[in-house]
């Protein structure tokens, strides 16, 4: 929730999974940012750090056009926006995204980009971390290859993807846009996604905005999907909804389109719409029941 109205509309926050067991007691640890992220106390504002511990009952602020992503346990909670939130008032129940729709639609955009089942290994041995700019922040980390044999990062990220090594995979995407003179949008792209299948919401959504495809281009309803469900992750409704539309007049995969559907639909849940949310969750169930999508709209309806 919003402490003022000043900070708009309240978006940007969602808590990932797993319910909260005693909002007074709990510490979440800081575990990814971008921008400015304070903690409110007796004297003002505290500025906090990657690894700083904040009570959930606490109020913290996002600024400089900033995200910050709060991690215990198997606990998320994502601030994708500037704004000042009461994180506890974030552990509501019925705030959990499901987890394997997002892990779903991220390995669907992963598909389309090539990132997934390329199989084989991809040389590691020779390859560690010169340091990064936060400390615990992967997303900043710069590679160092001490092998003679020189390695495509961009290859060995989606063998790596493709392993399940996601932490590694972003350091090689981070390399390769580094030596890339274009700053390619597909790099982008496979780095957001890369981002979504670590549950990093706020940081993929951000990674996103920097995609420009040109019309046309066959990767528009992949990032389209991702930022839809990324949007869902974060609730950030408006945004599922207006991603998930604009990937269903480009998608022609069934799987693509299912899954569009069921993120819009959860979109319009999020914003209390029922009809609208049940219109879409009936229709995959009647037109796609035996496929993932219409399974998690069917258990989403209920008996």
């Amino acid at each position: 929730m919003q402490l003022s109205a000043s900070f708009g509309p309240m978006i940007g926050l969602f808590l990932f999974w797993g319910l909260v067991p005693s909002l007074q007691a709990q510490t979440l640890l800081l575990d990814d940012f971008e921008g400015n992220v304070e903690v409110q106390s007796a004297n003002g504002w505290k500025p906090l750090d990657t690894g700083a511990a904040v009570p959930l009952s606490a109020v913290v602020r996002v600024s400089g056009h900033g995200y910050a992503e709060f991690v215990e346990g198997s606990t998320r909670i994502h601030l994708a926006k500037d704004g000042s939130y009461r994180l506890a008032s974030l552990a509501a129940p019925g705030k959990n995204a499901p987890r394997d729709l997002l892990n779903r639609t991220s390995h669907l955009v992963g598909a389309v980009l090539g990132s997934e089942g390329t199989g084989g290994g991809v040389p590691t041995a020779n390859m560690g971390i010169r340091g990064a700019e936060k400390k615990g922040n992967t997303d900043n980390l710069d590679w160092e290859d001490d092998s003679s044999t020189e390695t495509d990062p961009t290859a060995a990220s989606d063998a790596l993807v493709a392993q399940g090594n996601y932490t590694d995979a972003l350091g090689q995407l981070n390399l390769a846009l580094a030596r890339s003179s274009d700053q390619s949008p597909i790099l982008y792209l496979k780095k957001a996604t890369v981002l979504a299948l670590m549950g990093r919401a706020a940081a993929a959504l951000r990674a996103a905005e920097s995609v420009s495809l040109p019309p046309g281009s066959p990767e528009l309803a992949g990032l389209n999907l991702l930022m839809a469900s990324q949007g869902l992750a974060v609730g950030d409704f408006a945004l599922a909804i207006q991603k998930s539309q604009a990937g269903l007049k480009l998608a022609q995969a069934p799987e693509m389109v299912q899954n569009l559907e069921l993120v819009e639909a959860l979109g319009y849940r999020g914003q209390a719409k029922e009809p609208e949310s049940r219109a879409l969750l009936q229709k995959l169930v009647t037109e796609a029941g035996a496929s993932p999508a219409g399974q998690d709209a069917a258990r989403i309806l209920g008996p």
